[in-house]
């Protein structure tokens, strides 16, 4: 009987050391208890024993990681906490489309009322050159004969256009017409200004007086007109660039 239980102690210890060595290896064990009362574990339980099968030992545990392994996981949870947060944002707005400023709309004042506004261009040697021109209609309700006195925003004159390259927008000097202008009701005038040069794509401005009297001593109002001028004159050298720059629908040509 001695020898039985001792090859029996032997199986289980056999039973729990092939556990133990096989790492990933799932052994079935039976749980027994023999004429004494003693309790036993092991795979083959003794003929004619009632056995209870119980739950395989769980895998024991690997090795502590290594400073690599530990550094892949931590960039792994990184990651992917940074594509989760991503995934959480919002799309950024989208800025909305610039569009090019609207030209100048022809002005109604109380007096006048405008029916043409343009620049003509020409090429004074290298440089681009214009006058402003401005077709103003007096009002048929006029009271009567109005007398006008334009002034006119324009770029300077006689400047190498080498020397504006740190101010590639010149400053603008205000030149006034040398006389007045008489307009009945209903009648139209041209208001030309003095030729400049150096336009650039911008806005230029009339401001036209209206006086009562030929003196110009009785100011009735101003009608104040914007021209817009659609030419680059830094990249506009010569007449054939000119002549391409005009044909352009460009809002700045060339």
């Amino acid at each position: 009987m001695r020898a039985r239980r001792l090859r029996a102690r032997l199986a289980a210890a056999f039973g729990a050391a092939l556990i133990c060595a096989s790492g990933t290896a799932v052994a079935v064990l039976y749980k027994w208890v023999d004429e004494k009362g003693h309790t036993h574990y092991g795979e083959s339980p003794p003929p004619g024993v009632r056995a209870q099968e119980v739950a395989p030992a769980s895998t024991p545990p690997s090795g502590p990681k290594t400073l690599e392994e530990q550094e892949r996981e931590f960039q792994k949870r990184r990651l992917e906490r940074l594509e989760r947060e991503k995934a959480a944002q919002p799309p950024p707005e989208q800025p909305p489309p610039q569009s090019a400023p609207p030209k100048p709309s022809p002005v109604a004042s109380k007096y006048l009322v405008t029916t043409r506004m343009a620049i003509d261009y020409a090429m004074n040697g290298s440089i681009l050159a214009g006058t402003v021109k401005l077709t103003v209609r007096a009002r048929r309700e006029n009271p009567g004969e109005v007398w006008l006195l334009a002034s006119y925003e324009l770029p300077p004159t006689g400047t190498r256009d080498t020397g504006l390259i740190d101010a590639p927008d010149p400053d603008l000097q205000d030149i006034a017409a040398e006389r007045l202008v008489r307009v009945a009701p209903n009648d139209e005038v041209t208001l030309t200004s003095p030729q400049a040069e150096h336009f650039r794509c911008r806005v230029y401005f009339v401001t036209v007086q209206i006086f009562s009297d030929s003196t110009g001593r009785e100011l009735l109002g101003e009608h104040r007109q914007a021209i817009d001028s659609r030419l680059n004159g830094m990249r506009i050298r010569s007449d054939e660039a000119l002549r391409d720059a005009l044909r352009s629908r460009a809002r700045c040509a060339p």
